[in-house]
């Protein structure tokens, strides 16, 4: 049915391997967690456009852990369970510093939201570090990925597609998120319920620390 279309990207992959890696990653980008918790706190404070800052720096993690896939994952192989582990505290400490911000930050509601949103860039760079410092994406992008290639078919243009489509589908979700927090944020009626609205958000964030503090990495590949 696929290959009526005679789209070039389906003599690069297979549309059914394509179809279900989509569906794979689209689950897991919507599944609540860490990324999630902070678009929805940008989103909600901010607006929706700061929540699609959070969604391109996500992005551009996934960008930076896919070249490692491609083309660097051979030189890391004897030391990825190193590499992990320091990527767990990073990822921990940061999460903790994100989550005593936003704790103390004061409250937005519907009436001063986006009064003072930071920068896109500055936004996209504290998600992109969120993303770089998860090692658990890390596990996913270098597990997953390589199970949709084609050993028969050249894998560098396989990868590059792959990517595309993990952009894409990460990108549609805190799309979803920005959305839903933008719509949170207009209905926080007093800065006093917006204190506790980024209470909850960090707590969100502190669990989602201490599970990557306890979580069981590989230590090799």
């Amino acid at each position: 049915m696929f290959s009526d279309f005679g789209d070039p990207m389906f003599d690069i992959i297979s549309p059914t391997v394509l179809l279900g890696f989509s569906t794979i990653w689209l689950a897991a980008a919507m599944t609540p967690g860490a990324n999630v918790a902070f678009t929805v706190s940008i989103s909600s404070r901010y607006g929706f456009r700061a929540g699609l800052a959070c969604a391109a720096g996500f992005v551009s993690g996934i960008v930076v852990y896919s070249l490692i896939v491609a083309f660097g994952l051979s030189l890391i192989s004897q030391w990825f369970g190193q590499f992990l582990a320091i990527m767990r505290w990073v990822g921990v400490a940061y999460l903790i510093w994100l989550a005593m911000r936003l704790w103390n930050a004061p409250g937005a509601g519907a009436a001063s939201q986006v009064a003072q949103a930071p920068g896109f860039w500055r936004i996209l760079v504290q998600a992109a570090l969120v993303a770089l410092t998860n090692p658990k994406a890390m596990i996913f992008i270098a597990v997953v990925v390589p199970q949709a290639v084609d050993v028969s078919r050249p894998a560098l243009p396989q990868l590059m597609v792959l990517a595309l489509v993990a952009s894409m589908m990460s990108l549609l979700a805190h799309s979803i998120y920005s959305a839903l927090g933008h719509v949170l944020g207009r209905a926080v009626p007093s800065e006093r319920a917006g204190i506790w609205v980024n209470r909850l958000i960090a707590s969100i964030l502190i669990f989602g620390a201490l599970g990557l503090a306890f979580a069981t990495l590989p230590q090799s590949l």
